[in-house]
């Protein structure tokens, strides 16, 4: 799976998924041990911003801003599905992250331009829909075209 590291001004990280635009977001801005992450429309908000440890091994450490808890893979599992949520920090393997910025089917050197893509493809699904009702026929079919370009270079 492919994620959008967007650094903030506060040293925090908003962690987005590039195939859906969502942030991951610790649900119901919970505080609690064991609640899931999930992916949410990104408001900024602090549930939704993690910082990043790096590990003397070359792992990483995620804390989530509202609640000081890390991810964490539950019950170290390895199974397709497993469950992703935020714990107290414990230090354990299912707490450590790899980061690799290349993809399997694209090189380093092509990444900047595929975020670019997604990055200006999801900006204008958002105009459009904050101004979908204001947007007359031919303005509907100009951005549909235009986003339509846009998903073939996705």
């Amino acid at each position: 799976m492919l994620w959008l590291f967007q650094p903030l001004n506060d040293g925090t990280y908003q962690i987005q998924a590039i195939h859906s635009g969502k942030c991951l977001d610790v649900n119901n801005i919970s505080q609690h041990d064991g609640e899931n992450i999930v992916q949410y429309s990104c408001f900024n908000t602090d549930n939704q911003r993690f910082t990043a440890k790096q590990n003397s091994d070359g792992s990483f450490l995620f804390t989530a801003k509202h609640s000081n808890k890390v991810l964490d893979i539950e019950s170290y599992a390895t199974y397709n599905g497993g469950n992703l949520y935020q714990y107290s920090e414990t230090g354990a393997d299912n707490q450590r992250f790899y980061l690799d910025k290349s993809t399997p089917n694209q090189g380093s050197e092509n990444w900047d331009s595929i975020v670019q893509v997604y990055q200006i493809y999801y900006a204008l699904i958002e105009i459009v829909e904050k101004e979908k009702g204001s947007l007359n026929a031919k303005a509907q079919a100009t951005v549909s075209s235009i986003l339509e370009i846009y998903a073939e270079q996705l």
